[in-house]
């Protein structure tokens, strides 16, 4: 059996790291307004914990028993870490109450991931059936989007990391999906990037910020913004005042 192909996320890391747009003042309010719009996809729902709790559960296994804890059923090809092979992971989310797994009730996530000898390959991806767990002591349910193109839930973990590194790294979110929240309903439609730092980033297109030419990269901690990164530099930010500053002190223009 030939290993499955992954999406390609080269250009969305790309634009991660070196963002092409130009921040301004202005553009850091409207900025800011796209972070504020999607604040509940970002903050409230908890998705990347269990990603990346799935993800590195089952790195973190004996690829050689091909059993994960936690997993109703992960099927390897190519097992043995001596070889390269991939994974196909089906994990019961944790519910909304205490009354044990049950893919039936709890819903799951279904995600693919290919390895070599060395370690876990950057990309994983996959979709959510009915996830149903708690963030916050709230209700958040999880399903893919009907109408996706790509696969709901893409990740890109990071390069040349072992097989117990899982979350080390920053970790690249790209999702298309429906969620509800304590039954508010969320459309999910977003990428960010979260670091073992509980950095935030969150790329905001250049659609809904003309005026940058590009994207841009905001920076937030706890809720609060911190930084900026453009192709102008690095930015240090004041989250109650809104301004920003580069990283050698000059202020950001207007």
């Amino acid at each position: 059996m030939s290993t499955p192909q992954g999406p390609d996320l080269t250009q969305l890391v790309a634009a991660y790291d070196a963002p092409g747009g130009v921040l301004n003042q202005g553009v850091l309010i409207d900025a800011i307004g796209y972070y504020l719009e999607h604040r509940d996809e970002l903050e409230e729902l908890g998705i990347d914990s269990e990603l990346i709790l799935a993800v590195k559960r089952t790195f973190e296994a004996d690829v050689d028993t091909g059993k994960a804890s936690g997993e109703l059923g992960v099927r390897r090809e190519g097992l043995s870490v001596l070889s390269d092979g991939f994974l196909v992971i089906r994990r019961v989310c944790r519910g909304w109450d205490d009354e044990g797994v049950d893919a039936r009730v709890n819903g799951e996530l279904d995600l693919t991931a290919t390895f070599t000898a060395d370690g876990p390959d950057p990309v994983v991806w996959g979709g959510a059936r009915q996830c149903r767990y708690r963030f916050g002591g709230r209700r958040v349910l999880l399903d893919a989007a009907s109408d996706a193109e790509e696969p709901a839930i893409r990740l890109h973990l990071g390069d040349d990391i072992g097989f117990g590194d899982v979350g080390k790294k920053p970790v690249l979110f790209s999702l298309d999906l429906r969620a509800s929240l304590d039954d508010f309903s969320i459309p999910v439609q977003i990428d960010f990037r979260v670091t073992g730092t509980s950095l935030l980033e969150v790329r905001v297109p250049a659609a809904v910020i003309p005026g940058a030419g590009g994207d841009v990269v905001l920076e937030y901690a706890g809720g609060a913004l911190i930084g900026a990164r453009a192709k102008n530099g690095h930015f240090n930010c004041d989250p109650l005042a809104l301004k920003c500053v580069s990283d050698d002190g000059a202020p950001l223009g207007s």
